[in-house]
């Protein structure tokens, strides 16, 4: 208890986790050796015995509450949580690719072959970060009928060994409850936040940590994270959200609730700079400075939906209820890629804004009913079925667009429970609850993709063969499934 009608709540927390199992071998296959005669089935190839991970975690947790008035009520909070990861950074000079034939050791530089490939020698990341939370709240209940409230929060995290050092956002938040009459209620809320990334720098803040300085940091073929390209968890974001819902008694027993959900993303390329100036995509020093600016940024650009949707319920009796739900969602993101350049349209050296769609039309009916006072049953029928393009504007006159993907989904299930009588279950000696149940589903799915499909190549025709194959092709999406689940509890 505080004074001003103020309480405050406060937790903390501490956790230790360790990892200290032996490390296997890197293959089973003894053919394979590496430079200087050791076998990468022995423990001698290992870098290291064992990871040695060892993580501790800090949270503490602070709320206080006020009643400003007897209908304004304030909540402060703050949030703070470590994780320090303490586990040692590993070297690895050299490691098993693959295992089929003899060629499957992956190596660069000293001390095995002075031929460098991108893929080697690296070290292990160890990255940690602290997350900070902090935000106000105040809720107005001006009527008994009308609850309004508003939030401002603040959110940090610093980072070792991501692109970022840290990031801040800022949001502000106001929602809306009015019930004016027992057959109709609104709810309404409004969420707008923007996030900053700073010293937004994949090289200098990772990169070199993982591939440096032994040489491969500089190297076109190296394998490492395109530094243009945006992490979305580390990047700039302006975020708006608007959510609005309403329930409406339009006949007795019969509850109409239609509602509406609108996202919008945004990341701005100017507040997401992933290089330093004198680098080019592959880290080879160059001389397009524009790229510091973003100008050559990959990745997403935005990130948008909207969900219309209603619900419908129908109390037929006073122990059976129908209900139906329809919602429709459209989706979009775009992506910017390709390379850097001022390439004309049949040239691969341009960037190309690809926006990937995604429309959803899911259908759910059901009931709940209790025939009888030891009877339940549940059953429900669910439809769905989404539409997805991922269109390219002719990047190279060899590329073709992606092909629409198709999914239907279809399942209904049904279960039955049935609760044993109180004074049946005394007689069998026991003093509680037993409750047996019987469910049976069915569950369909169907699948048009290009991925399937027997030509088995991405985008461009002139990938055919097994080396361009696309693990999708392997696997059928498309599946049939009956489902009998049966079960006894007994609670005391």
């Amino acid at each position: 208890g505080l004074p001003f009608k103020s309480r405050y709540v406060g937790t903390f927390s501490f956790n230790n986790m360790q990892q200290n199992d032996p490390f296997l071998p890197f293959t089973i296959n003894p053919a394979l050796v590496f430079p200087g005669g050791v076998q990468a089935n022995s423990l001698m190839a290992l870098p290291a015995r064992s990871l040695n991970g060892n993580v501790n975690t800090y949270l503490s947790n602070n709320v206080v509450t006020t009643d400003i008035t007897s209908d304004i009520k304030s909540k402060l909070s703050y949030r703070y949580y470590n994780y320090d990861n303490r586990t040692p950074t590993i070297y690895l000079p050299g490691y098993i690719g693959a295992d089929a034939g003899g060629t499957g050791i992956v190596t660069t530089g000293n001390p095995f072959v002075p031929t460098a490939n991108g893929y080697a020698p690296l070290s292990s990341l160890t990255m940690k970060y602290v997350k900070q939370n902090a935000s106000e709240e105040i809720t107005w209940k001006p009527w008994k009928v009308l609850n309004l409230g508003a939030s401002g929060g603040w959110e940090r995290y610093d980072y070792q060994r991501e692109s970022a050092t840290s990031t801040d956002e800022l949001t502000g938040k106001a929602w809306a409850d009015y019930k004016p009459t027992t057959w109709l209620d609104f709810r309404t809320s409004a969420l707008l936040a923007r996030r900053f990334a700073h010293n937004y720098n994949y090289m200098g803040n990772e990169g070199v940590f993982q591939w440096g300085p032994v040489g491969t940091l500089g190297k076109p073929s190296n394998v490492m994270f395109m530094p243009n390209q945006i992490q979305p968890y580390l990047a700039g974001r302006s975020r708006f959200k608007l959510d609005f819902q309403m329930g409406v008694t339009v006949l007795p027993g019969v509850r109409v609730t239609p509602s509406i959900q609108y996202v919008n993303d945004d990341y701005p390329l100017g507040g997401n700079s992933g290089m330093l100036a004198f680098l080019t995509n592959n880290g080879v020093a160059g001389s397009m400075g524009n790229n510091m600016y973003g100008l050559w940024q990959q990745g997403v650009r935005w990130n948008r939906a909207i969900r219309p949707g209603v619900d419908l319920s129908y109390d037929m009796t006073s122990s059976t209820r129908l209900f139906a739900f329809y919602m429709y969602e459209h989706m979009s993101k775009g992506y910017q890629m390709g390379n850097p350049g001022v390439g004309t349209i049949g040239s691969g050296s341009r960037m190309e804004t690809m926006a990937v769609t995604d429309t959803l039309h899911t259908f759910r009916v059901g009931l709940d009913s209790k025939p009888l006072d030891n009877i339940d049953i549940k059953a429900s029928y669910t439809f769905a079925k989404s539409h997805n393009t991922q269109p390219l504007n002719a990047i190279a006159l060899t590329l073709l667009n992606y092909q629409p993907t198709d999914t239907v989904m279809n399942r209904a299930d049904i279960t039955a429970k049935y609760t044993f009588a109180d004074s049946w279950v005394k007689q069998m000696g026991l003093d509680g609850k037993l409750v047996a149940s019987l469910g049976y589903a069915f569950e369909q799915n169907r699948v048009r993709n290009w991925q399937n499909t027997a030509l088995n190549y991405t985008y461009n025709a002139a990938l055919a063969g097994a080396p361009y194959s696309i693990f999708m092709g392997a696997v059928n999406p498309n599946y049939t499934v009956h489902r009998l689940t049966t079960s006894l509890a007994y609670k005391w």
